[in-house]
C-alpha cells in the first residue's frame, strides 16, 4: 500500500511540474520557430547585399576603367593639339 501512495504522490507532483513546464515549452517552441524564421530573412537579406556589393565592385572597375581611358584621350588630344600648332607653324 505505501509503494501506491508513493506512486500516486509521484504522480500528482508528475502532474503539477508538467502544467508548470508545458507553457514554457510551447514558448521556447514559438521562440525557436521565430528564430528559424528570422535567421531564414538574414540570410535572403545577406545574400541581396552581397549581389549589391558585387555589382558596386563591378561599376567600381567600370569607372576605374572609364577614367583611365579619360585620361588617356585627354593625353591624346593635348597631343594632337600641340601637332597641330606646330604643324600650323609650319606654314
Amino acid at each position: 500500500c505505501a509503494s501506491l501512495a508513493e506512486w500516486v504522490i509521484a504522480m500528482d507532483m508528475y502532474a503539477k511540474i508538467s502544467k508548470e513546464v508545458e507553457p514554457k515549452r510551447k514558448r521556447v517552441a514559438a521562440a525557436e520557430a521565430d528564430l528559424r524564421s528570422v535567421t531564414e530573412q538574414l540570410k535572403k537579406k545577406q545574400l541581396q547585399l552581397q549581389q549589391v556589393e558585387s555589382k558596386i565592385k563591378e561599376l567600381q572597375e567600370s569607372y576605374d576603367h572609364q577614367v583611365a581611358e579619360k585620361k588617356k584621350l585627354e593625353i591624346s588630344i593635348m597631343q594632337t593639339q600641340s601637332r597641330l600648332k606646330r604643324a600650323s607653324k609650319l606654314t
